[in-house]
């Protein structure tokens, strides 16, 4: 390798942030905010056997990292505007996971007559013998969030990517 060609290959990690500080758009979220005891905000699995997912929403400011919270039936909540022109609802997630490992998570906002609206996939890293917590998803809107104001938001979660074994859901408003 000539030092020509050493010198180029040196510049990629360089380039690389660079372009990620022009754009503003991080890599996908991996891996888990944090683990929390089975039993907090009264989260507890159905069966200690089985993996359970609670779906959530975070308030954006109030901590950092996010924390999540439980999403109320019928809950308005607040559409965030990103810097490049983006919107989204702020999403969160706990995943009990006996088997361990990394799930796919698939959030999806559905309006009143079922069709798409706003969508994220995410990968979670579980905890074993805790909550695997996820507070920071954002599920980014499809369509103009004023043409619809209500629907129903989803995750549904996989183990390594495979089908589908757990499913959460709640009606929202957005606003």
């Amino acid at each position: 390798m000539s030092i020509r060609t050493a010198g180029r290959l040196a510049c990629l990690p360089l380039l690389s942030v660079l372009l990620l500080v022009a754009t503003g758009c991080p890599p996908l979220p991996n891996g888990a905010s944090r683990c929390v005891a089975i039993g907090t905000d009264g989260d507890t699995p159905q069966s200690s056997s089985q993996p359970f997912i609670w779906i959530g929403t975070a308030d954006a400011g109030a901590s950092n990292p996010p924390a999540y919270r439980a999403i109320q039936a019928g809950e308005t909540l607040p559409v965030q505007y990103g810097p490049q022109g983006g919107e989204h609802i702020w999403g969160a997630v706990r995943l009990y996971a006996p088997a361990g490992g990394t799930w796919t998570l698939r959030f999806q906002i559905k309006g009143p007559d079922g069709a798409l609206v706003a969508a994220f996939e995410v990968l979670l890293d579980s905890c074993m013998k805790q909550l695997a917590e996820k507070a920071d998803v954002t599920v980014r809107f499809e369509v103009d969030p004023a043409s619809v104001t209500t629907g129903t938001m989803s995750v549904d979660g996989s183990p390594d990517g495979g089908k589908t074994t757990v499913h959460a859901e709640a009606p929202i408003a957005w606003k």
